[in-house]
């Protein structure tokens, strides 16, 4: 079954796991597989891009307010 777990430094890890499977007396060909996997949750992402997106969901809300006072484009007060 895979065990999964955060770690520090790769070194570091793979340094002190080698020397624990040398000191049990395990060979080397029977060292434990190790594979680096890196995961992105959508959580971090949108926390990421969040102050982004609201700045430019902000700029595009002012925009449309503006332009609506302006009197030019359609449903404006031109004419008539």
């Amino acid at each position: 079954a895979p065990y999964y777990f955060a770690i520090g430094s790769v070194e570091t890890f793979e340094r002190k796991l080698e020397d624990a499977q040398r000191a049990l007396g395990i060979t080397t060909r029977d060292f434990v597989p190790v594979q680096y996997v890196t995961e992105t949750s959508f959580a971090n992402e949108l926390l990421r891009y969040g102050p982004t997106i609201l700045l430019i969901s902000a700029w595009l809300f002012l925009m449309r307010a503006g332009m609506g006072g302006a009197g030019g484009g359609p449903g404006g007060r031109r004419g008539g």
